[in-house]
């Protein structure tokens, strides 16, 4: 699918402007410049009661203007008022559902099995895309034929949409990513060959927390990478973020993922130093939480 204009979307709330509310993408030529044909790109969100950011998601997706688009959206019957939103813009869905499910890696890999495209991403239902995002990750992944994962940079919203940090990333660095978790892949900005997501067998659904971070280190172990130093999305902290909670929720299966790929010891050192780091960003994040 062609993505829509502006013009053919629902008008957006009443004082929402600016991108992805007033403003959209390029429209992009059916070819590229080579005469060659864009890759389709497949788009997975899964989504589970956050009524309140999914349209503007959604939104940031279909205002891409690219050429060959997949988006499916699986939410896992939300009760908020998210399938009424999800409904108005079906239209240009592949694949929508709203029914319980086993969670979100569950979610993603149900929705990836409905795909079709060369190039796979999810986003989840409070995070959004910048503008073009995907006309830059298309020409990465043709620039390089080898590239299996691409990824860039991220900015961190608060609720309301201000900016409070940008997470910078760095080139892929295996032995780096396997021993000196935490992640340095902003999940939202990450694209990968789907031929290989399959073959990997999709996301572990047994993990509910770093799912990414394992799938970033078995991507990596197929072939080349590519990080892109541009902002490629926005991720949103919240009081119902799902990390929300805190270290103590998610490290334990960091850790295990990270001992799963072969890191047997982390120095007392160096843990210290990212534990300072995290609480060190959990005060952005909660500073930015309050921001009302």
């Amino acid at each position: 699918m062609r993505c829509p204009t502006l013009k053919e979307l629902p008008h957006p709330p009443e004082g929402k402007t600016e991108w992805p509310w007033t403003e959209e993408s390029e429209q992009l030529s059916d070819k590229m410049p080579d005469g060659a044909p864009w890759p389709r790109i497949s788009i997975v969100t899964p989504s589970l009661n956050q009524g309140k950011f999914i349209e503007e998601t959604i939104r940031s997706v279909l205002l891409q203007g690219y050429p060959d688009l997949e988006y499916i959206i699986i939410d896992g019957g939300s009760h908020d008022g998210s399938a009424d939103i999800i409904q108005q813009y079906e239209k240009w869905l592949t694949y929508w559902v709203s029914e319980p499910d086993k969670g979100q890696s569950h979610a993603i890999n149900r929705g990836f099995d409905k795909s079709t495209g060369t190039i796979g991403a999810w986003i989840n239902s409070d995070d959004f895309y910048e503008a073009q995002a995907l006309k830059s990750i298309a020409c990465a992944f043709l620039s390089r034929q080898e590239v299996k994962l691409v990824y860039g940079d991220c900015i961190n919203i608060d609720e309301s949409g201000r900016i409070f940090s940008l997470s910078t990333s760095r080139t892929y660095d295996q032995n780096r990513l396997i021993r000196y978790w935490p992640n340095f892949i902003a999940q939202p900005t990450a694209f990968f060959l789907l031929s290989t997501f399959h073959s990997l067998e999709g996301l572990d659904p047994s993990l509910h927390f770093a799912m990414d971070y394992d799938l970033w280190i078995r991507l990596g172990a197929k072939g080349a990478t590519l990080y892109l130093p541009i902002q490629i999305a926005r991720f949103r902290v919240h009081n119902h973020s799902k990390t929300n909670p805190g270290p103590s929720i998610y490290w334990p299966e960091m850790r295990r993922v990270s001992r799963r790929h072969g890191a047997e010891f982390l120095s007392p050192m160096f843990v210290k130093h990212m534990r300072d780091r995290f609480y060190l960003f959990r005060k952005k994040i909660r500073r930015a939480i309050h921001w009302n």
